[in-house]
């Protein structure tokens, strides 16, 4: 799988966790034991106000 995301490109070892509103992009490292947030974006739609 391959999202873009702004700039960065999401590859097979990232991993997307979607937990409403919330979208995020992260990464496992096992060797080191660390996980790593890349992204934290927010899905919610607009209340009907739009402001330019």
């Amino acid at each position: 799988m391959k999202v873009v995301l702004r700039d960065s490109a999401v590859d097979d070892l990232d991993r997307i966790l979607i937990e409403y509103p919330y979208i995020i992009v992260y990464r496992v490292d096992d060797q080191r034991r660390e996980i790593a947030v890349l992204a934290i974006l927010h899905g919610a739609q607009g209340r009907g106000t739009w402001l330019p």
